[in-house]
């Protein structure tokens, strides 16, 4: 079975869209850093200590946890000043992350933007929202932007990812424009396009 080693290298991307990013706060400094760039961060300091209870493997495209309490207890406290192991995973699956389930590399959490050897790659990750609240959203967004783009006022230029990265409950002209769309789509379309607007 293939394996996350054989997987070929990425490079980092030119343009970058910083869009839909969870944003931690860095500890006394004014720039935040995101989720995946305070992980890399821990890694790379628990790997470097040989302690082995989270680290990279070998090939630095995937890393385990091999010891859950301590790691919780120790490692999660200090990095991220929380000690539930279940909200960590959880906001690993919301950037993304896989849970390997096979092979030699079982129970490795990988993402193909998130390598060790790459580390600005994780720069183009962003945070998802699951649920099926979320889902109906998105479906509903989807088809509400191709009737505001193909209507007769002037097309919008999205950036590539905007879509993609773009969560439906951080737009608060959405709920609104939502509740009044019953009684006629305009209100809807209009703050679906200064939206995306702010996007471009």
């Amino acid at each position: 079975s293939r394996t996350i080693a054989s997987i070929p290298d990425l490079t980092p991307s030119n343009s970058q869209d910083d869009a839909g990013k969870e944003v931690v706060p860095a500890d006394g400094d004014d720039v935040p850093i995101t989720f995946p760039q305070r992980l890399i961060g821990m890694l790379e300091a628990e790997t470097e200590s040989g302690e082995e209870i989270i680290t990279w493997l070998p090939h630095g495209k995937a890393f385990i946890i091999y010891q859950k309490k301590r790691f919780a207890s120790e490692v999660l406290v200090h990095h991220f000043k929380q000690s539930k192991f279940t909200s960590f995973t959880r906001k690993l699956n919301r950037w993304g992350f896989t849970r390997m389930t096979t092979g030699p590399e079982t129970g490795a959490y990988y993402h193909r933007l998130f390598q060790r050897k790459n580390p600005k790659l994780c720069l183009q990750m962003y945070c998802q929202n699951y649920g099926p609240s979320q889902a109906t959203l998105n479906q509903k967004l989807s088809k509400s932007i191709e009737k505001a783009t193909s209507s007769a006022m002037p097309p919008i230029k999205l950036p590539p990812t905007a879509l993609m990265s773009m969560s439906i409950l951080e737009i608060p002209e959405y709920a609104d424009a939502l509740a009044k769309s019953k009684a006629s789509t305009r209100p809807l379309m209009l703050a679906i396009r200064r939206t995306l607007q702010r996007l471009s």
